[in-house]
């Protein structure tokens, strides 16, 4: 499109998470590539709201383009957001959850001075948020983040 975001980052963003999948099988520039924002499918997938019932395809989806297509859990659009930054903003729980999982960093500074633990911190759901996090870190439920 005018943004420069393939079909599979459009339907990253629009929450089509089950056509976001089958578009970024089909070619392997799609994984990596970025629109005029620099941002990523997994900055559309961290951002869109998706049903309940693709949230495991979305999870799925994640996990394999960190892990077997190598995407970078903490790569960066324009203002320095990463994906946990977005999911942290949009109270995606299941999202937060996976990134941290995959290693993404809480305290990643975007341009404008802010981390997700900051996003967290500024939101009303600010102890589900770190609840996530908690779980993500201690699946057990062991330890604290704050």
């Amino acid at each position: 499109d005018q943004y420069g975001s393939s079909p599979a980052m459009v339907a990253a963003w629009t929450g089509h998470v089950d056509c976001c999948e089958y578009l970024a099988t089909l070619k392997s520039t799609e994984k990596n590539r970025k629109d005029q924002n620099s941002n990523t499918i997994l900055h559309g997938l961290a951002s869109s709201q998706t049903d309940k019932s693709m949230v495991a395809i979305t999870i799925r989806l994640v996990d394999q383009l960190v892990r077997v297509h190598s995407v970078p859990v903490d790569v960066v659009n324009r203002a320095g957001d990463s994906a946990l930054h977005l999911a942290c903003r949009k109270v995606n729980l299941p999202m937060v959850v996976q990134l941290v999982r995959l290693g993404a960093n809480p305290d990643l500074l975007n341009r404008a001075g802010i981390s997700p633990r900051n996003e967290i911190n500024m939101s009303e759901h600010r102890a589900a948020l770190l609840d996530a996090i908690g779980r993500a870190r201690h699946p057990a439920g062991e330890g604290d983040v704050r």
